[in-house]
């Protein structure tokens, strides 16, 4: 069988949530299926050697850019069956190949949201490897928007955004979630589809950190990660800066206690980090390892979420006590002051750090509970447990279409 993955980045950056997680898909499918891969992304970065045999074949196609490409994207959200998170991802150059690799026999496509032009109309079997329940997490992002006019954007496209997920899934074989909140997110769209949906969270290498588990920190750094030229990033980022940061500033002195954030960001975020007491900013690190390895303490300041944070997983994989918020910690089983430490509100975040900082002893049993509970994280033991579970959606493909 042939399986034609649709995804808008070359997964093999491997630097963030989304291309992480397809990459351990089309890994673990390329054990049984001869992989076909279109992305939306530049063609002219070399494909690493270690990637390249994962794949039967690989073609990119630079995302649509300029002026015109805009205006098409703004009037394409205006399209009955389109809207502004999903128009103007895919070239038609895209759409062709994709058509030309899932209209062959014996295949089953699996597509992004973000790129879904490339699959429609939906005349082939799909798998939609949904990330997010990207509407209700549209819905939660707007009722954090502090401007009136981008929070009535914000809603005004999830509702559009909501009426293509439901005929997606509607339409697809099999629905892969990342956890139970966005299983119950999408069948609340499409209700009859609840057999379908196979619940893969988002792992984490657990190889890759077990030398940075086995270190312990500097002491005084909290790390704060994430990619910010992603607005939910911001916002928390944000509520970090303007209101837990004032308060941990009174509670501690600047010799005790610093904190560094470290992740894709802008020269101008990275200045606007370094001008505030505490904070230093780490912009564009090669390797997060190196910044966990400092760190005393992981914090996740998330003001809204869907699917599960990479981070937070990548922080218990390093044997790192982690501070959030409940929304921060939306799709992961956990057990509050147990495996990790939850605060919502400003005070009770600056006061969770500094006892995390101060107390060794809680640190130190978090942070083995948190490491205990990566284990059921583990990419090849998901990747093993979805490709068991979907088997029957994907021959279902070949019997439909051999009758």
């Amino acid at each position: 069988m042939n399986v034609v993955y649709v995804c808008q980045q070359n997964p093999w950056r491997l630097n963030g949530g989304a291309l992480i997680r397809n990459y351990w898909f089309i890994r673990g499918l390329a054990e049984r299926y001869r992989v076909h891969l279109v992305t939306a992304d530049d063609p002219a970065v070399p494909v690493p050697s270690d990637f390249a045999p994962y794949c039967a074949s690989i073609s990119r196609f630079p995302r649509p850019s300029g002026i015109a490409a805009r205006l098409r994207r703004l009037g394409g959200m205006l399209r009955p069956a389109g809207s502004y998170y999903t128009s103007g991802s895919v070239s038609s150059a895209m759409k062709v190949k994709v058509f030309e690799r899932s209209r062959a026999p014996s295949t089953v496509t699996v597509v992004d949201l973000n790129v879904v032009d490339a699959a429609r109309p939906y005349r082939v079997p799909l798998v939609y490897q949904a990330h997010n329940a990207e509407a209700e997490h549209l819905q939660r992002r707007a009722s954090i928007e502090t401007s009136g006019l981008v929070r009535a954007f914000v809603r005004f496209d999830a509702a559009r955004l909501r009426r293509i997920e439901r005929e997606l899934v509607r339409r697809s074989l099999a629905v892969a979630v990342c956890s139970a909140a966005d299983r119950d997110d999408l069948t609340g769209l499409v209700p009859a589809a609840r057999g379908k949906m196979l619940i893969a969270p988002n792992g984490v290498d657990l190889s890759r950190y077990a030398a940075v588990a086995r270190s312990s920190g500097d002491g005084k750094t909290v790390l704060i990660t994430g990619s910010y030229d992603w607005r939910p990033n911001i916002a928390g980022l944000t509520w970090f800066l303007e209101h837990v940061l004032p308060l941990l500033t009174s509670l501690v002195a600047p010799d005790e206690l610093r904190v560094r954030v470290a992740g894709r960001m802008s020269a101008a975020l990275a200045a606007r980090i370094n001008a505030l007491p505490l904070m230093t900013a780490s912009p564009n690190p090669p390797d997060m390892r190196t910044e966990l390895e400092a760190a005393t303490i992981v914090a996740a300041p998330i003001r809204s979420s869907s699917g599960t944070r990479l981070r937070i997983l990548e922080a218990w994989a390093a044997r790192r006590a982690v501070l959030t918020t409940t929304a921060g910690a939306f799709g992961l089983n956990y057990t509050a002051g147990e495996d990790i430490a939850i605060a919502d509100d400003p005070g009770a975040f600056a006061d969770g750090l500094v006892r995390l900082m101060a107390d060794r002893g809680e640190r130190e049993r978090i942070s083995a509970r948190a490491s205990h509970r990566a284990q059921d994280y583990a990419w090849p033991t998901i990747i093993e447990r979805f490709l068991r579970e979907s088997e029957p959606f994907f021959e279902s493909a070949v019997r439909t279409e051999n009758r």
